[in-house]
């Protein structure tokens, strides 16, 4: 957190994302649910799965992102199984990235300045690996080292 700071970078806790703004491949601001707009250079997008309201389910079964209105994968959908396989399905649902942590949006090219990390990503289940925080660390390390090399840091 120092380490931020003194690079004059801001770190946002408990920062509810409520829309954005973006060009064709970057995100240029963020807006929060109380109205605060913020220019960004880089963001790191930690909102939890689930849960943790980083990730919803609609009446229908559909899970969406709401913070960056991202596409979520589903391994299945909620409606056809049974409970044991629904709770897998949740846990493995979540945001398609590439090798950057960069989110695939609509399926095209990912936003150049947009790393999602944790209970965001998709396709493993924390509770059955009992890894839940160590992918969160790792993502959130290595998204942290893909914003530091775009920033050009």
């Amino acid at each position: 957190e120092r380490y931020i700071h003194e690079q004059a970078g801001t770190l946002r806790r408990g920062f509810r994302v409520a829309g954005m703004d973006a060009d064709q491949d970057r995100v240029r601001s963020v807006t929060g649910s109380t109205g605060q707009t913020i220019d960004v250079s880089t963001v790191i997008l930690a909102t939890g799965g689930v849960l943790m309201g980083g990730l919803e389910v609609d009446s229908h079964g559909k899970i969406t992102e709401p913070a960056m209105g991202l596409d979520a994968c589903q391994t299945q959908p909620l409606s056809k199984v049974g409970a044991e396989q629904a709770v897998d399905a949740l846990h493995r649902a979540g945001i398609e990235t590439d090798e950057d942590f960069r989110p695939r949006h609509s399926g095209s090219r990912p936003w150049q300045n947009l790393h999602v990390t944790g209970r965001n990503l998709a396709h493993w289940n924390p509770g059955a690996e009992i890894s839940a925080e160590g992918v969160a660390i790792v993502s959130g390390w290595l998204a942290a080292e893909a914003a530091h090399r775009e920033l050009g840091s």
